[in-house]
């Protein structure tokens, strides 16, 4: 097995760095606080992404928002609607977050 290249290196922590999002204020869901969202992308599988077939094809490198709630609603264990209601700011940065990261793990697979 050969050892990883810089660039590959810089690609893996890329990853790791979108696996937990700090909120900008405290969100409360079902009687919780949070104040990050930790995503753990390995609870999505290949199934779930079949689920949602029809809302996964990416534009112009970007995932539709409904197929990236989904995916983040999948790695948080929390619920679309939860997730809806956090503030805009943290929506989309949430939003973008999975995106950069499907694209990225998505690049890594092709090289």
């Amino acid at each position: 097995m050969s050892a990883i290249n810089k660039e590959q290196q810089a690609q893996v922590d890329k990853l790791q760095n979108l696996r937990k999002y700090t909120l900008s204020k405290p969100v409360k869901v079902a009687d919780k606080e949070y104040t990050e969202i930790d995503l753990d992308f390995d609870r999505v599988t290949g199934r779930d992404v079949l689920k949602l077939k029809g809302k996964s094809a990416a534009i112009d490198e970007q995932y539709p928002d409904e197929f990236l709630l989904e995916i983040i609603a999948k790695a948080s264990g929390l619920k679309t609607q939860e997730i809806e209601s956090f503030p805009i700011v943290d929506y989309l940065s949430l939003l973008t977050m999975v995106n950069a990261f499907l694209l990225i793990a998505v690049s890594k697979a092709v090289t």
